[in-house]
């Protein structure tokens, strides 16, 4: 697993939608440089390593996870901008062969108190993920 952690302080859709736009950016780096992967492989956890970090990646084999923390029991709901966007991310990442996947993690205890929503406060998440 490669993954990647952006706390956010949400307040507006241009914050997801930037997000989503990380994903496709880390996406498209690790498939086409491997330099950037060689440069990833020596801060890897050893079971997370890539056996050859110069060769080829089959993108078949991974997957892009944009997760949100959210306080709230309410099915998570993101502004319209944001889903026209995270739509656009989901295509071009499945244009280079990754598997996309969204979703809701749920928190009980916010680490910060939210002031309007807890969607706007919340962490948010992103991982580049091994299928095993």
């Amino acid at each position: 697993m490669v993954e990647g952690k952006v706390k956010l302080k949400y307040s507006a859709s241009s914050v997801l939608s930037h997000l989503f736009a990380q994903g496709v950016v880390g996406g498209e780096v690790f498939m086409a440089d491997p330099l950037f992967r060689e440069k990833l492989n020596k801060i890897l956890p050893d079971e997370n390593k890539l056996k050859d970090p110069s060769a080829s990646i089959d993108t078949k084999k991974y997957q892009i996870v944009y997760a949100i923390i959210s306080y709230s029991k309410k099915p998570l709901d993101i502004p319209f901008f944001s889903k026209v966007s995270l739509k656009n991310a989901r295509k071009r990442l499945a244009v280079l062969g990754y598997e996309v996947r969204f979703q809701k993690i749920d928190s009980a205890v916010p680490t910060k108190k939210p002031r309007k929503t807890a969607l706007q406060r919340s962490p948010t998440y992103m991982a580049i993920a091994a299928n095993t």
